[in-house]
C-alpha cells in the first residue's frame, strides 16, 4: 500500500488510521515506521535482483534519461530501460536518485554510466533519448552511445513557433489568458459561469490555463475556452473587471487555431505511449502532419489566421524535422516496422537508401553473430577434407540469407496501423529469423524522454510539502518499487 500509493510511513503512527486498523481487525498489530522501512529495503534488493536478472534476456536496451528538480531545490536524475522480451515490450524504472554534482556532461555520463554497469547493460544499450538540453546530449556523445532528441520536445517547439510567428493569434492568445487568469482567481465569476452552464443544461466546464513549459497546454486552453463559448460569453457581460475584449475575429482566430493544431495533440498522446512501439512512427507522423497542415493551407483564404498558422507549421516542421528520413535510427526502424516499410517516407529516394542501409548493417550482423557462434573444428579427417569448403559456405550463405529475408519482408503486403507489430516479428520468427533480430533492436526504442518525465510526475506527488523532509534512499527505492513492482 505504501509504495502503490506513495502513503508516508508514518501513517502507522497516526490516530485516525490506528483506529480504521483496529476496527477491522483488533488483533492485528501494526508494524513500526523503521520496520516499514526495513521491509522496503528487503522489497527494493529482492525486485532489483529481479529485474537484473530479467534484463539478461534483452539483447538490446534503449534508455531515456531526465532531470528534476523537487520542492527542496533538490535535483534528481532519472533513467529508464526499455527492451523487447518473447512478445512484449518491457519497460522500466533503472534508478531516480539525488543528483548533488554540477549538472555538467562530464557529471552526467559518468552517473548513467554507472547506473549501466550495476545492472550489467553496458554493452547492451544501444541508444539514449533525451530532450535538446546541451549538456545531456553531450552526455550520451561521452558515453559513445546513440542520441535520440525527444520527438515530443521537438513538436512542442514546432507548435511554438508556429503560434508565435502570427502576430493577431498571439494578442487572440494573450487576451484568452487574461480572461482565464481572471476566473481562476475569482470565485464570483466562477460561480456566474457554472451558473450559466447549469440553465442551459451544458456540462460544467473549468477554464484551462495555458503553461509555458506544458505540452500542448496552448491547444488545450484554447479548446476547452472555445467548448464554454456561449455560457462564458453570457458570464463576461455580466463583469466589470477591465477585461479584454473578444471580437468575432478572435474567436475566428480561436476556432482556426483549435482545429490546426488538434493533429498536433493527437500525434503527442499517441507518440508518448509508453508500452507501444514508438519510434518507428516518427518519420510516418512528420508526414502526415505535413500533408494535413499543407491540406489545411488549402481550404484556407490565403492571408488569413488559418492560412498562415497552417504555413508556420508546415515550414517549421521541415525546418525542424528534414532530417528525420536520413537518420539511420528512426529510417531503419520505419523499415522494420512492417505497418510501415517504405511507404511511411516522403521521399522513396531516402526510403531506397534506409533500405541499403539496413542491408549493410544486417550483413554485418550476420558476420558478427557467426564470429561468435563458430567453434575451431575438429582435427579429424573428415574435417580436414572439406575444412575449405565449410568455410567458404558458412561466410557466404547466412549474408545472402539476409538479404534474401529483407527481399521477401518488403515484398509482403503491409500489416494493418493498428496491429502490433512485435507479434508479426514473434509469428514470422522462423521465416524472418535474421530480420527479426535487428527489429527488436529497433523496436524497443522509445520515441519520447516522456517515460523519465513521468517517474518526476510520481515524484512531485511523493516529495510534497507534509513530506519534504523524505530521505533522497527512500525516494529512490519507493519509486522504484511503485514502478516495477507487479
Amino acid at each position: 500500500m505504501m509504495v502503490k500509493d506513495m502513503q508516508p510511513y508514518n501513517i502507522v503512527n497516526d490516530e485516525g488510521f490506528r483506529e480504521f486498523v483496529y476496527a477491522l481487525d483488533p488483533r492485528y498489530q501494526l508494524p513500526s515506521r523503521s520496520t516499514l522501512i526495513r521491509n522496503l529495503e528487503e522489497q527494493y534488493d529482492t525486485t532489483k535482483t529481479s529485474l537484473k536478472k530479467k534484463m539478461e534476456e534483452a539483447d538490446h536496451i534503449s534508455v531515456t534519461t531526465d532531470m528534476w528538480t523537487s520542492i527542496n531545490t533538490e535535483a534528481y536524475l532519472a533513467v529508464t530501460a526499455h527492451f523487447i522480451i518473447d512478445d512484449s515490450l518491457m519497460s522500466c524504472l533503472l534508478d531516480v536518485h539525488r543528483f548533488p554534482q554540477r549538472h555538467t556532461a562530464d557529471e552526467i555520463a559518468a552517473a548513467l554510466h554507472e547506473i549501466f554497469r550495476d545492472f550489467n547493460i553496458e554493452n547492451k544499450v544501444g541508444c539514449v533519448v533525451t530532450d535538446n538540453a546541451a549538456n545531456m546530449v553531450a552526455a550520451v556523445k561521452k558515453l559513445v552511445l546513440r542520441h535520440m532528441p525527444c520527438f515530443a520536445h521537438t513538436l512542442n517547439l514546432i507548435v511554438k513557433d508556429g503560434l508565435s510567428a502570427v502576430a493577431e493569434l498571439t494578442e487572440t492568445r494573450e487576451k484568452v489568458k487574461r480572461i482565464v487568469g481572471h476566473f481562476k482567481s475569482s470565485c464570483v465569476s466562477m460561480e456566474k459561469l457554472s451558473k450559466y452552464q447549469r440553465e442551459m443544461k451544458l456540462p460544467e466546464y473549468k477554464l484551462v490555463q495555458e503553461v509555458e513549459t506544458r505540452w500542448n497546454s496552448t491547444y488545450l486552453m484554447l479548446e476547452r475556452f472555445l467548448a464554454v463559448k456561449v455560457p462564458l460569453s453570457a458570464a463576461l457581460s455580466t463583469i466589470d473587471a477591465g477585461l479584454p475584449v473578444l471580437f468575432s475575429s478572435d474567436w475566428d482566430a480561436i476556432e482556426s487555431a483549435v482545429r490546426i493544431l488538434h493533429p498536433f495533440f493527437q500525434v503527442t498522446e499517441e507518440i508518448s505511449a509508453e508500452l507501444n512501439v514508438t519510434a518507428s512512427k516518427c518519420i510516418p507522423m512528420v508526414r502526415n502532419l505535413q500533408k494535413v497542415t499543407t491540406s489545411m493551407m488549402q481550404q484556407q483564404e490565403k492571408g488569413n489566421i488559418g492560412y498562415r498558422l497552417a504555413e508556420a507549421l508546415n515550414g517549421t516542421l521541415q525546418r525542424r524535422c528534414s532530417a528525420y528520413e536520413t537518420s539511420r535510427l528512426l529510417s531503419k526502424a520505419t523499415i522494420l516496422d512492417p505497418r510501415f516499410k517504405t511507404l511511411g517516407f516522403i521521399s522513396p529516394q531516402k526510403a531506397d537508401e534506409a533500405v541499403k542501409s539496413l542491408s549493410s548493417e544486417g550483413a554485418m550482423f550476420v558476420l558478427e553473430g557467426q564470429a561468435q557462434a563458430s567453434t575451431p573444428l575438429a582435427s579429424s579427417t573428415a574435417n580436414e577434407l572439406w575444412h575449405d569448403f565449410d568455410t567458404q559456405v558458412s561466410s557466404q550463405n547466412p549474408r545472402q540469407d539476409f538479404l534474401t529475408e529483407l527481399k521477401l519482408y518488403l515484398a509482403e503486403p503491409n500489416i494493418v496501423r493498428t496491429e502490433c507489430p512485435i507479434q508479426y516479428w514473434s509469428a514470422k520468427e522462423a521465416k524472418f529469423h535474421l530480420l527479426r533480430e535487428l527489429a527488436r533492436k529497433y523496436l524497443s526504442v522509445p520515441a519520447t524522454s516522456v517515460p523519465s518525465e513521468r517517474v518526476f510526475s510520481k515524484a512531485g506527488e511523493l516529495i510534497s510539502k507534509k513530506r519534504s523532509r523524505l530521505h533522497p534512499k527512500q525516494v529512490q527505492m519507493t519509486l522504484f518499487l511503485n514502478s516495477n513492482m507487479p
